[in-house]
Parts: structure tokens; C-alpha cells; sequence
């Protein structure tokens, strides 16, 4: 089976996009780029040679013979676009976040569950599961190494200026233009996102802990979170929001999310169990990760404090056979294709299903709420 493939937004993250799944030689005969639909006539023109045919109308998009949509457009459309391609039964892949609100949330579970001949499935574009040292503890964590983790932490802050005002955006000006100083600039959508309702922060964390037999049904209970815009004050958006989250399983999961900064940025994971402790090594690290791993036979004091921890770099996560990939960002978005393409020939549930997405997106909804009425919010049970 060879799945036709439409693209519902055409800017450079779909282009990305279209990369990492069709130039990669093992999807070559598996996947085939069928559409496109963009309402920007120059964006449709230059994807000329990658698509048999180009739309600016959504029916006559859907009317192509399609097996599957990616969906790479901004956020206020992803529940719009997943819900139409969900109800006349298309696999439908979509980049993060899922939605900007519960209500969206349940309407694309609904979308799902009543679709043409359950056909059509959702699979959230979370990449930053696919990372090296996410998918390195979702492994470990599937063999139980560290115990019952019962602390988890995920960071992601990026500078992204560049990308809040169009001058800088599409290189029309000087792409260097600071977007508070150039007050005539015009705002993007990423100016006034929250971002603690983005993700890459949560998603690798809920990830990893649900690769653990014990605790596949493990979800977010209850949030609460602070945020600041100390770094810009334009937009009148925190720059720097940090929520936590409770679990059923009785895990707290830390994640920050930053968009303004007086650095680059700063991207990491950690985990800490009953018998170890794992902690990403960020870019002052030089790639280098903290690793201990007690054996359940000495998972008692004082015998599991006498373990030395270990120094991992990639390579040695690589060499345990830790999946990785090739391509953009570290080789994530071809292995999370890979896995979504081998999920749907094989009829598999997908790695990242509708109702993993829903536990991922809904802690930023509520952190945002959190943040505006300063007090903790219950996260409902998606799956009843």
C-alpha cells in the first residue's frame, strides 16, 4: 500500500515537513505526496514540483484521493483543520498544539471516534518525543531501570524574536529587526501566543512515563502556574511561563516555556525514580548526560546511594540502541514519521494517539488559566 498524502499549509515548516518524510529513501515507495492547500497563491506556486496539484479551497482539497493529512498551519486552525480531516475518515497527523481550547480538544476526539468507517486517526505531531534523550528513557523506562519516577521535568525555551514580526519573518526588511524596539513592525501569530500553551516542554515528559508497563494509563490531573514578561513588554504577553502538573500515578511533572530571552535558549529533560535519575544535558554540557541506574535488587538505603552515576554522551545512547533519525530537528521529525507511516500500514494504535494528545495540549490550556485567575485547575479524563 502506498499512502497518498495531502498537505493542509504550505509555509516552511511544511515544506520541513515534506523534507524529512518524502526524501527519506525508506519511505520512497510507502508515502506519495498527492496535494497541497495554502491560501497564498506564491506558496502554491513554489510547491509546483513537490505535489501533483495545488488548492486554495478546503472541499476541493478533500475531495483528492487522500489517505492522510499533515496539518502545518498556525495554532488557531490546527482543531479546525483535524476536525474536518478526521470526519470523512483521513489519518491526520498535526503540529503542536493540538488546540487552544478544551472545547476544541473534545471536538476532535469526537471528530474521531465518529468517523466514515473509523478510518481516519489522530496522531500529534509532538517531535520533541522523538528526540535522542526522550526516546532513550522511554526505553529505559520500559525496562523499569529507574524505578517508579516520581519527578519529571521538561524545558523549552527559545528565543524566537525572528519570528514575531513579519519583517524579520520573511526576511522582507533586515531579518534582525528586535520586534520591541521597531514599533511600526507588523506582529506575526507567534507575538501574542502564550507559550505555555505550545509544547516540546510536557509532551516527552507524559511521553516517557507512559512507556512504563505499569503505568500506560498515567495522565495529568492538575495544574497550576506563574508566569512574567520581564524581556518584552509589546506584545503584553509573559515571555516566561513555568507550570506544574500533578498525575494520577502521583508523578509531578515541572515544564517551562519560554519565547523572549537573554540567551539562545535552552532545551532539556529529566527524570527522577525510586532507583535513579536521569538529567539531559544542555548546551552547556556539551551533550553530556547524568545517568544512574540502580538494580532492583539494591533499590534500598543505604545500597542504592553507593551507584556511580554515569556520564552518557549521544553516542553512548546511540549504541544501546536508543532509536534516532536524520534530518531536522536532531533527527526527530524522521523518526516520528517512520513510526506514524509503519502505525498506519500496519493498522497499529498510534504512538501518539488522540487522547495522548488531548493529556499533552490540555496542561498549557489550563496553565494559562492558571496564570490569569491564580489558583489550580482540574484537567478532565479524556478517555472516559
Amino acid at each position: 500500500m502506498q499512502i497518498n498524502i495531502g498537505f493542509i499549509g504550505g509555509g516552511p515548516r511544511a515544506r520541513s515537513l515534506w523534507n524529512s518524510l518524502i526524501s527519506s529513501p525508506e519511505m520512497e515507495e510507502k508515502v506519495y505526496p498527492k496535494a497541497v492547500l495554502d491560501i497564498n497563491q506564491d506558496t502554491l506556486k513554489s510547491w509546483k514540483y513537490l505535489v501533483d496539484k495545488t488548492h486554495n479551497n478546503l472541499d476541493s482539497f478533500l475531495k483528492e484521493d487522500l489517505n492522510a493529512v499533515i496539518i502545518a498551519t498556525p495554532p488557531n486552525t490546527h482543531a479546525y483543520f483535524a476536525k474536518k480531516s478526521l470526519e470523512i475518515g483521513l489519518n491526520t497527523w498535526c503540529e503542536v498544539p493540538m488546540a487552544l481550547s478544551i472545547d476544541e480538544i473534545f471536538e476532535i476526539i469526537d471528530a474521531e471516534k465518529s468517523n466514515k468507517s473509523n478510518n481516519g486517526h489522530y496522531f500529534y505531531g509532538e517531535n520533541y518525543c522523538y528526540h535522542l534523550t526522550p526516546q532513550f528513557m522511554a526505553l529505559k523506562n520500559s525496562e523499569n531501570a529507574i524505578g517508579d519516577i516520581y519527578y519529571s521535568e521538561g524545558e523549552y525555551t527559545h528565543s524566537v524574536e525572528h519570528y514575531m514580526i513579519e519583517e524579520n519573518y520573511f526576511h522582507k526588511v533586515d531579518p534582525e529587526l528586535d520586534p520591541e524596539l521597531h514599533l511600526n513592525t507588523k506582529p506575526t501569530w507567534r507575538a501574542n501566543f502564550e507559550p505555555i500553551k505550545y509544547g516540546h516542554a510536557f509532551g516527552p515528559c507524559l511521553y516517557v512515563l507512559k512507556k512504563n508497563k505499569f503505568n500506560i494509563d498515567e495522565r495529568p490531573i492538575c495544574v497550576c502556574a506563574i508566569g512574567n514578561m520581564k524581556m518584552q513588554k509589546r506584545f503584553k504577553t509573559d515571555n516566561f511561563q513555568i507550570a506544574l502538573v500533578k498525575t494520577n500515578k502521583d508523578t509531578i511533572i515541572k515544564f517551562v516555556i519560554g519565547f523572549v530571552l537573554g540567551h539562545h535558549g535552552r532545551i532539556f529533560v529529566s527524570f527522577c525514580g525510586t532507583r535513579g535519575i536521569f538529567v539531559e544535558g544542555s548546551y552547556q554540557s556539551e551533550g553530556k548526560h547524568y545517568f544512574v541506574e540502580v538494580p532492583e535488587k539494591d533499590g534500598f538505603y543505604p545500597k542504592r546511594l553507593s551507584y556511580k552515576p554515569m556520564i552518557l554522551t549521544n553516542e553512548d545512547l546511540i549504541k544501546i540502541g536508543t532509536p534516532t533519525g536524520k534530518g531536522s530537528h536532531g533527527g526527530a521529525d524522521s523518526l516520528m514519521f517512520k513510526v506514524w507511516i509503519k502505525n498506519i500500514l500496519n493498522k497499529e494504535k498510534f504512538d501518539i494517539n488522540v487522547f495522548d494528545g488531548a493529556e499533552m495540549t490540555a496542561p498549557g490550556i489550563y496553565a494559562s488559566n492558571s496564570i490569569k485567575e491564580n489558583k489550580f485547575f482540574d484537567i478532565p479524563n479524556f478517555r472516559k
